[in-house]
């Protein structure tokens, strides 16, 4: 029997360029998609909660934080492989941080008030992000690269950092800052197509930041992250793809504190269990919210005298695609 050779080239080549670029029946193939010039605003909301307890007498104190922070994602450009040159601005930035006994600060960089004290000195780094983009690149299964600060976001920190350590206080470096924005919606999908109950991990060094007054602790951390298909769930009127993701410890790990090279920071335990839910035909992520908990020990050293502490940080976190033009 005579074959005609060109005519099963043709059909093989459309076969590879066309149904091999969709799932198989009963499974779904999650990417990220980007269209230039489209523009993206996310609200984030960010309520922390530090618990820490004195050893030796069970005192217990709470110091409470709540950030919301309104995101602006704007696709400059898409190249070849559908990875896209993403410009990412905090358009507004609200903080508040309630001490043992009151609020310590109260911030909103869309206040007509002029900042005083502590928050003349976060004013600083905040009239640059919300005036300059960090610039990223990202590709289709989310992960970010190319992560470049804001134009003058290097000497605002130094400003600031001076102006903080006149009050026995510190800042978030730019590395700090800039590490969010790496860290993106945190999903990072798989090369191939998934079911309802496919699970997929990835592991990394993860660096983590502890704040406790004038102290800035940090340490690079071992952390198996796992992400599960639910399958489609109707959500404010949409049919979504829901994703579950947990992180957890390898390791107890150390956390340094260049502030005090004499407290010893202990981590002890780490877990965060969240929900994504994501829209596929949009490519883009519609809700991210988290829980995080992590326990450390702290030994002090205070005039030669040792103190021992139990911190428990929780950090109750949520990221909800919202109108563009929303306030």
């Amino acid at each position: 029997m005579k074959t005609n050779l060109p005519k099963c080239f043709v059909i093989v080549m459309a076969v590879l360029l066309t149904g091999g670029a969709s799932a198989p029946k009963g499974q779904i193939l999650l990417r990220n998609k980007f269209t230039p010039g489209e523009t993206r605003r996310y609200e984030m909301n960010q309520d922390q909660t530090f618990t820490i307890t004195r050893q030796d007498n069970n005192e217990t104190r709470n110091v409470t934080k709540n950030t919301v922070v309104d995101m602006i994602n704007k696709v400059e450009a898409v190249d070849g492989k559908s990875n896209a040159s993403i410009t990412v601005l905090m358009d507004r930035v609200r903080m508040k941080v309630k001490g043992v006994q009151d609020v310590a600060l109260d911030y909103d960089t869309a206040s007509q008030e002029k900042p005083k004290g502590p928050t003349k000195i976060l004013a600083l780094i905040c009239d640059v992000l919300t005036k300059q983009p960090f610039t990223i690149k990202e590709s289709p299964l989310g992960k970010i690269s190319d992560v470049k600060p804001p134009e003058g976001l290097s000497e605002a920190v130094k400003k600031a950092a001076t102006a903080a350590a006149q009050m026995n206080d510190t800042v978030p470096s730019e590395e700090e800052l800039s590490d969010p924005i790496k860290n993106g919606n945190r999903i990072i999908f798989p090369e191939g197509p998934v079911s309802e109950g496919k699970t997929w991990t990835m592991n990394e060094d993860k660096k983590y930041y502890v704040r406790m007054g004038p102290y800035i602790g940090e340490g690079v951390q071992k952390i198996t992250t796992t992400f599960c298909y639910l399958g489609q769930e109707n959500k404010d009127g949409k049919n979504l793809d829901k994703i579950s993701v947990t992180e957890t410890l390898r390791s107890p790990g150390k956390i340094k504190v260049p502030t005090d090279p004499n407290t010893n920071v202990q981590l002890k335990s780490l877990s965060t269990t969240g929900t994504i839910y994501f829209d596929n035909a949009a490519g883009a992520v519609v809700d991210y919210n988290s829980h995080c908990e992590m326990k450390m020990a702290v030994i002090a050293n205070n005039d030669g005298q040792q103190m021992s502490f139990g911190v428990v940080f929780t950090s109750v976190n949520t990221s909800k695609l919202v109108p563009v033009d929303s306030k």
